[in-house]
C-alpha cells in the first residue's frame, strides 16, 4: 500500500479566535475528540482571511465549515454541530482509509 506524504485536506474546519485562551483550548479538544477530522484554523490566518473576503459578515465569529457540502455553522450553532461531527468521525475516518487503498 502506497502512503501519500501529504494528509488529505480536512473536510471540516473550525475557525476560532486565537487571542481567546478558552477558545484555543476548546478548539484543541474538538480536534482531538474528532480524531483529526476537524481541523482548527485561527481567525488571523490566511485561510480565514480568504473565507472572510467572500463572506465578510462572518468575520470574527466562531465558525464550523464543511468544505464538501458547502455548509457553515456560526456562533451557537457550532456547539450543536460539533457533537454530530465527532459522532460521525469514525465513519469519516473509515471512508478516508478505504479510499486510500
Amino acid at each position: 500500500m502506497k502512503v501519500s506524504p501529504q494528509a488529505p485536506p480536512a473536510r471540516l474546519r473550525l475557525f476560532y479566535k486565537e487571542s481567546c485562551p478558552p477558545c484555543r483550548s476548546l478548539a484543541r479538544i474538538v480536534v482531538a475528540a474528532s480524531l483529526g477530522t476537524i481541523r482548527r484554523v485561527a481567525l488571523g490566518s490566511a485561510e480565514a482571511a480568504e473565507l472572510h473576503r467572500s463572506r465578510p459578515e462572518w468575520a470574527g465569529q466562531l465558525l464550523l465549515a464543511d468544505s464538501q457540502r458547502d455548509r457553515f455553522w456560526l456562533g451557537a450553532q457550532v456547539f450543536r454541530a460539533v457533537p454530530l461531527a465527532i459522532a460521525a468521525a469514525p465513519w469519516r475516518l473509515y471512508r478516508t482509509l478505504s479510499r486510500s487503498r
